[in-house]
């Protein structure tokens, strides 16, 4: 089995990067910022335009990836949720959720 861990730094990939390229020698393959996304932010999302939205990189070959936030994260501090923690315990309980926040339903 081949796993590629996805990493979320909160606002604070772009440092996370420089970090793994100094101390791991890690090579940047991706970097897109939020004023590059081909699709618009969701309605109420106020997204830094020069945040970095999305990055993969390697270390020793092996692929990681990483962003500014987590969606489903983003999406229950939308619907009221008043901080991270309290937005990752709602989508721990009620993992659809996120998903009825946006009009999907699981099948």
């Amino acid at each position: 089995m081949h796993i590629e861990p996805y990493l979320f730094f909160e606002g604070r990939t772009e440092e996370a990067l420089q970090f793994y390229q100094k101390a791991l020698g890690a090579k940047v393959e991706l970097m897109m910022r939020n004023k590059e996304s081909p699709e618009p932010p969701p309605p109420g999302m106020n997204a830094p335009a020069d945040k970095i939205m999305h990055a993969s990189f390697t270390v020793d070959g092996a692929r990681v990836m990483a962003s500014l936030r987590n969606l489903a994260i983003s999406l229950c501090r939308l619907a009221g949720a008043a901080n991270i923690a309290a937005a990752l315990r709602a989508c721990a309980y009620a993992s659809a959720r996120p998903l009825r926040l946006i009009g999907l339903a699981l099948a």
